[in-house]
């Protein structure tokens, strides 16, 4: 098996099996993801608390 073959098989399992059950494979909500990303662009806690903060 090649390495693209294993990685489209893991995305395959991510997006029928992980993501519908609202996680990912570190075991966080997408909403948690999201909070990391914004964190990580620079944005405070109070932006972060907005839905829509881009």
């Amino acid at each position: 098996m090649q390495v693209g073959d294993l990685l489209k098989r893991v995305q395959r399992l991510q997006r029928e099996a992980v993501a519908p059950l609202g996680a990912n494979w570190a075991g966080l909500t997408q909403r948690e993801v999201d909070v990391l990303r914004l964190k990580a662009d620079g944005l405070g806690r109070r932006s972060c608390a907005t839905p829509n903060a881009r």
